[in-house]
This record gives C-alpha cells, structure tokens and sequence, in this order.
C-alpha cells in the first residue's frame, strides 16, 4: 500500500498545444489538484492563447475515468436554442445544418462543462483553477504561429483582441504578443 498521498504522487500525463497552458495544468497538479483540476486549467489558458481554436463561448466533450473504474461522458455541446425551427431549418437546408452562418449557431456548453467535470472530484476552487488564464490574458503570451496566421485578417483583430506588433507588421511571430481586450 502506498503511503503517498493522491496530490503529493504524480500519476498522469497532460499534453496540450501550448507551452502555457501544458504548464498551467501541471501547475494544478502541484498546488494539489487533480486530473480534472489540470484539464481546466489547461483548457482555460488555451482560451487565452489559441482563441482562433478554444473559446470561452465552444463546447466540450470529456471522458473521465473515476476513481471507482467507471469510465463517464460530458457532453457539454451546444444545444439548438429553444426557439429553434426544425421544419424551417431542414426545409432551408435538407439533412445537413451549415457550418457557417446564423442557422449553424448553438449555446455554448464549454463553462457549462467545465463545471460538470469539477463534480466529479476537483479539488482546487475556481480562483486557484483560473489564476494562470487570467495572468496570462493580463500579461500577454506570445501568438502561436496558427494564430499569428489567423490574425492576418483586421476584421478578425478587431473583433476579438488587440496584437501588439513589434517592430512593424511585417515583424515574426516570435515577437508578436497577445494581449486581452480591456
């Protein structure tokens, strides 16, 4: 029988596309999180800095393996809203939705899901969960190169963050920042 405790003996693996966000995660481990702990605090930095592929407002799906083998889904995907005309929407469109536009449009169930997955056992409160998204979003983190891409289109810029270009437009991805809104 081991004498460790379940926060002081690391047992798992976290991987994610950002440097940040994988540290933010193992962060929550450290502070004496969970799995469930590191996937939000994972998840909530790559709101901040792959926002072109994370988002606040998406959905999410996760399996978790309990602590008792059972293996559960949250389904956190967006509903239609309830207003919602199905017969309009299939006589619009036939079987399938768009993928772009008004019609495609569902509620977004990311927080609703995240607060689903810390029901199952999370053991840091949402200010320790949160804190490294909200430093990052604060301090700014460098743009990804997939972002750096995205962000070549000033309507997009405008509408969701500033970038701060250094020394001019035509500067490297290494030395752009993403900084939050204020």
């Amino acid at each position: 029988m081991s004498t460790h405790s379940p926060s002081m003996s690391f047992t798992g693996a976290l991987a994610t596309p950002h440097a940040l966000a994988t540290e933010a995660g193992m962060c929550a481990y450290r502070d004496g999180g969970n799995a469930i702990d590191a996937a939000i605090a994972a998840a909530a930095v790559l709101t901040v800095v792959y926002p072109h592929n994370v988002a606040l407002g998406g959905d999410l799906i996760a399996l978790v393996h309990t602590p008792n083998g059972e293996v559960r889904c949250v389904n956190a995907s967006g509903w239609a809203g309830s207003a919602v005309d199905i017969v309009g929407l299939r006589a619009t469109h036939g079987r399938w939705l768009p993928t772009r536009g008004a019609d495609s449009v569902t509620v977004p169930g990311g927080l609703r899901g995240w607060e689903a997955l810390r029901r199952f056992g999370a053991r840091l409160t949402w200010d320790q969960t949160l804190r490294a998204a909200e430093s990052t979003a604060r301090d700014g983190a460098p743009v990804a190169p997939s972002l750096a891409s995205w962000t070549e289109n000033p309507a997009l810029v405008r509408l969701y963050f500033s970038i701060s270009r250094m020394p001019s437009s035509s500067s490297t991805t290494s030395t752009r920042v993403i900084l939050a809104p204020r």
